[in-house]
């Protein structure tokens, strides 16, 4: 057997000792490395949400809570306890590891039945109490060939009035099918109906409507046609629904009264047209000139003094032409 002398065996304790020294100094270098976001937490508590994964922030750092979604439910803010007390957090300042609780209301589902038709959504939540109405307004669904004409609740359509349940409510969208009226109107010369591009029209209503056409138009006056339809009940094929309509001119009288202060009839006359024509107002104040007198021109009322229509009175006083 070798014997180690004394020496030897001092410099393998020196060596133990310095190995043992190295790892404390790296285990100390290690701990003194962790990262400053360990410890600083977030956890989020959805209560049956969609679930929102933890945040780890450094101390001191601004965090904004994010938006928690729950279907049939309304977020009311986060709490920094289960039972909700306190004021609602939006944002904090991380001080450590913290956990939120998301407090909810719940909803209450509005069935919506497109009725063939298409519409961004087919349930829409509120709460109970809440306007109906309100809730719906905006959602809009469309029908190739029809117009959404409203949401009915039960047969009728939805009244303004209507609250939501905890029973929730079933709304059926009903449309509405185009009709065309095509508006013929009589001609100035009285020898033929000219289709009107401004008058003609594109309305809609519900199938099975009784339309009748008895739009008044200014000045005219409907007339029945033999073999047009004036009144009809509306199918759901737009292209059946058309109505063809014709409008006499009504005819007016034009009367010119000279109102002479001597009382003649001097230049009075008399005239009928039909509504849209061009009628010619007599300007020339030579034709009613009485001694002593200058007419001015017409107004449309017996002793008026607003003059419409003047007379050419400046050539009459100074000659001018």
């Amino acid at each position: 057997m070798i014997q180690l002398g004394k020496k030897f065996k001092v410099l393998l304790l020196s060596i133990a000792l310095g190995s043992a020294l190295a790892v404390g100094a790296t285990f100390v270098f290690a701990a003194g490395c962790r990262d400053e976001k360990e410890g600083n937490t977030l956890k989020f508590n959805v209560d049956g949400g969609v679930a929102i994964s933890d945040v780890t922030a450094e101390k001191g750092e601004s965090v904004t809570l994010p938006i928690p979604e729950k279907v049939g439910y309304k977020f009311e803010g986060w709490y920094s306890n289960d039972k909700f007390e306190g004021l609602p957090v939006e944002s904090v300042v991380v001080d450590g590891s913290a956990t939120y609780y998301a407090k909810w209301t719940q909803l209450y589902a509005i069935t919506l039945d497109l009725n063939g038709g298409v519409c961004a959504t087919t349930t829409v939540y509120a709460e109970s109490g809440a306007s109906v109405y309100d809730a719906v307004k905006d959602y809009v669904p469309t029908k190739t060939g029809f117009v959404f004409g409203a949401w009915f609740n039960e047969g009728k359509e939805l009244n303004k009035n209507t609250k939501l349940t905890q029973a929730g409510i079933t709304l059926t969208a009903e449309y509405k099918v185009e009709y065309t009226v095509n508006v013929y109107l009589q001609n100035i010369n009285d020898d033929e109906y000219v289709l009107s591009e401004e008058l003609s029209y594109v309305g809609a209503d519900y199938v099975g409507t009784l339309v009748t056409i008895d739009t008044e138009i200014d000045g005219c006056t409907l007339i029945e046609m033999e073999g047009d339809l004036v009144s009809q009940t509306l199918t759901d094929v737009a292209a059946n629904n058309s109505f063809t309509v014709y409008y006499d001119r009504n005819v007016y009288k034009v009367v010119f009264n000279p109102n002479a202060p001597d009382g003649s009839d001097n230049g009075y006359f008399e005239t009928e047209v039909r509504y849209g024509a061009t009628v010619e107002i007599p300007f020339d104040a030579f034709n009613y000139f009485i001694d002593g007198y200058c007419m001015l021109g017409w107004s449309t009322g017996l002793g008026s003094t607003e003059i419409v229509h003047k007379t050419n009175l400046d050539a009459l006083l100074y000659n001018k032409v």
